[in-house]
């Protein structure tokens, strides 16, 4: 605690946030401004994520960050700058990922981050293709310090889009959220409880096309971010 910090911004995840406001009372700030992300699904520790990635990558010695994007596959960046896409369903030693996330995760109640006065994040955002570090982001603004943040932002240059795009169904029919989580979502969360046997990844070719398929007529936008949270 710095006795001469008297305004703060304070980034997290939120976990962090639900504590940072049990003791805000008691920090004698003139002003705190909190800007939170959804839950980012991080590893317990080293290890875990070591197995993770053994697990996701071809070179996992190299990567510096990964996320799981709208596509329906895992983005691994890695120290020269080039990205892997891994289809959720090609992992090759799936054994290897049961536990890699507390089960406290799994019990989570404020995956959206709910008590921040700005939350951002990709996981309404329609997918764009690209990138996971160049794709566009939604935003919630909360309340009139998430207001004060946006437009302190908006006169550096950020740009806000159309909030209906968050629901665009696009060209194709989109099957609903409810009827993708039991047959593609719930295995996996199954696996990381270690509630199911492990089977073997699919080929790559039909891995590929599962993601394609799920991403092209799966729930995009706002259905893929309540998707994400029913998971």
């Amino acid at each position: 605690r710095g006795e001469d910090i008297r305004r703060l911004l304070f980034i997290g995840v939120g976990c962090q946030v639900q504590a940072l406001r049990a003791v805000e009372q008691d920090l004698g700030l003139e002003a705190l401004y909190v800007l939170g992300t959804n839950c980012v699904d991080n590893p317990r520790g080293p290890e875990e994520l070591q197995r993770f990635l053994r697990s996701a990558s071809e070179t996992p010695e190299t990567a510096v960050g990964f996320e799981f994007m709208q596509d329906n596959r895992i983005h691994i960046k890695h120290q020269d700058g080039r990205y892997e896409r891994v289809p959720v369903f090609s992992l090759k030693e799936p054994q290897n990922c049961t536990g890699v996330i507390a089960k406290s995760c799994y019990a989570c109640f404020d995956y959206v981050n709910a008590l921040t006065d700005l939350t951002v994040g990709y996981m309404a955002a329609p997918w764009e293709g690209g990138q996971m570090t160049e794709h566009s982001q939604y935003c919630v603004i909360r309340n009139h310090k998430g207001r004060e943040m946006v437009e302190l932002l908006q006169s550096t240059g950020l740009e806000l889009g159309d909030p209906d795009a968050l629901g665009a169904a696009g060209l194709l029919p989109r099957l609903p959220r409810e009827s993708v989580l039991p047959g593609v979502l719930g295995p996996e969360l199954d696996l990381a409880f270690g509630q199911r046997r492990v089977r073997g990844a699919p080929p790559q070719w039909l891995a590929e096309l599962l993601s394609e398929v799920i991403t092209a007529i799966g729930p995009q936008g706002a259905d893929f971010a309540k998707a994400s949270i029913d998971r």
